[in-house]
């Protein structure tokens, strides 16, 4: 198979399964086997060719998780269209956010369609139509067509931390080699089910959820993002209706998220020993979540070593490494191993001068692979890539043929002359207590001509006198690890830190903001200081 045509056509075969998906409740609603999806994409995908899409070929897509985004995914490849998949309105910020990034991308993309709710769509100013409705439309043989398989499948946009996102440009020979060498690395078989809450503009939804079943042909399971996050335990109902094996991947934060919000009252009726993979990656893996996921869990069947600690990005289609749950996760020095490279992919840690670096020490992570990205889209990227190896900009090391993540270069918080991962410090700020339940970010700005580290921290909770003493035991532990207290701490109210679509912090939006006096807090450590008096 060179396509994901000759894939989609593999699965009208007998013993195929069905896709299935959740309501905001959690409820599992109808499913639809597979060859009932593919018939209905085909219809949908002559639709979309009628509305005028071939202007550049490009289909944006903003629908929530649903037998309508699946079929309007498969429809425009089945007809040689280009999809991509968009956060909603909500995640960036709100509609006027929303309508500013759809013109930029149709400035970008001109003549392209987007697919939307009326709601949405109308908000936008740029052509949309709201998803086609396959029943009106008869089908013809269009699903099953030969493509060259370097030509685009569809575009992925990056998560945007510091830009305006990229949109990568996945070839049809990339898509393949990714679904079929992760399932081969982490062994995962037809009878395993495919759940997943993560949405489909996400790669580890997209690629890791739809296309790994797909290329499986095993049951998936779809759920709502917005059910999980206000209800974890949704998430881990799902997972124990199922009667078979399951495989179900997410990032650190959303097992950090279920130890916060399942209590162990909440366990009764859950039972996680069919889990068989948890992936767990898209931002670093802590050891510290692992183990209070795993303490919390074990008790209704959770094994630690169903734990898959992975590491990947849009640029390589998804995943550079992945593992099978036989054992344990190892962990070096606090940092955990995401495990070894896929087939058909290589991975180097270079300085940044460009030397291979040996085994143990750190430098940038340098990947190869026949699932890297064609390229980067639009009337302003080059088009193609000028080297054959992908330089990440993350940094890490290679132990015993295991992959390290240590951080990422551009995020770097330079003290008196040590260097500081954001996210060290953030880990500090993130383990569940009363006082706190948020996300957190750290940064550094330039006083007095030296480099100040800033944390602002989500909390639920209002209480001055609270805030103040989490301030001192956060302070005293910052102290302990890194040898400095904080320029300055904010707390400030639950979904005020600005985030990506894929759920990332955008530190540096956050540091113009508090450069700005722009954020809001709650309670703030610069107002509690006292001023020196002046010397005589």
């Amino acid at each position: 198979m060179v396509g994901i045509p000759d894939l989609l056509a593999s699965l009208e075969a007998p013993g195929a399964g069905s896709v299935f998906v959740y309501d905001r409740r959690g409820r599992r609603q109808e499913g639809r086997s597979w060859a009932e999806t593919l018939h209905r994409s085909r219809r949908i995908g002559e639709q979309l060719l009628a509305a005028g899409s071939e202007g550049s070929g490009f289909v944006f897509m903003q629908l929530a998780n649903s037998h309508a985004l699946i079929e309007c995914f498969l429809g425009a490849i089945a007809v040689g269209r280009v999809p991509c998949c968009l956060a909603p309105p909500r995640a960036l910020g709100g509609l006027e956010s929303f309508r500013e990034r759809m013109q930029a991308l149709f400035r970008e993309f001109p003549g392209s369609l987007l697919l939307a709710q009326a709601e949405v769509g109308e908000a936008t100013g740029v052509p949309f139509i709201i998803p086609p409705d396959p029943e009106s439309q008869r089908a013809s043989g269009v699903l099953h067509r030969e493509v060259d398989p370097e030509s685009v499948a569809f575009v992925q946009l990056t998560s945007g931390s510091t830009r305006q996102p990229k949109a990568v440009r996945i070839s049809h020979r990339a898509l393949v080699a990714n679904a079929r060498n992760t399932i081969a690395a982490g062994e995962v078989r037809r009878e395993d089910s495919i759940v997943t809450w993560l949405p489909f503009y996400h790669d580890m939804g997209l690629v890791g959820g739809l296309f790994g079943s797909l290329a499986l042909g095993s049951d998936l399971h779809v759920m709502q993002p917005e059910t999980f996050v206000a209800r974890p335990r949704t998430w881990l109902q799902a997972i124990s209706a199922l009667p078979g094996s399951v495989v179900s991947n997410a990032p650190n934060f959303a097992y950090l998220n279920c130890v916060q919000k399942i209590g162990q009252d909440q366990l009764a009726g859950l039972d996680l020993s069919r889990w068989r993979l948890a992936g767990c990656g898209a931002e670093r893996v802590r050891a510290e979540t692992l183990a209070l996921f795993t303490d919390r869990f074990a008790a209704v069947g959770f094994r630690p070593e169903s734990f898959v600690p992975c590491y990947g990005m849009a640029e390589t289609t998804l995943a550079v490494t992945f593992g099978n749950g036989r054992r344990m996760p190892r962990i070096d020095d606090g940092n955990v191993s995401c495990g070894r490279a896929i087939p058909e992919t290589k991975i180097e840690i270079r300085s940044r001068d460009g030397k291979v670096m040996p085994e143990g020490e750190q430098g940038e992570i340098v990947v190869f692979s026949s699932s890297l990205f064609s390229g980067y889209a639009g009337v302003d990227e080059d088009h193609s890539r000028s080297d054959a190896w992908l330089q990440t900009g993350d940094r890490g090391y290679l132990r015993d043929g295991e992959l390290y993540i240590t951080g990422r270069y551009k995020d770097l918080i330079i003290v008196d002359g040590v260097n500081i991962d954001p996210d060290e410090i953030e880990a500090l700020a993130e383990l569940p207590d009363e006082a706190s339940g948020g996300r957190s970010a750290a940064f550094a700005v330039d006083i007095e001509d030296r480099e100040r580290v800033v944390l602002v921290i989500e909390t639920q909770e209002g209480d001055s006198e609270l805030l103040a003493a989490r301030n001192r035991q956060l302070g005293d532990k910052i102290a302990r690890s890194f040898g400095f207290i904080p320029y300055d701490v904010l707390f400030v109210r639950r979904g005020s830190i600005s985030k990506t679509s894929s759920g990332k912090v955008q530190r540096s939006k956050l540091r113009e903001l508090f450069l700005q006096e722009n954020l809001d807090s709650l309670w703030r450590q610069r107002d509690q200081r006292i001023e020196e008096p002046p010397q005589c």
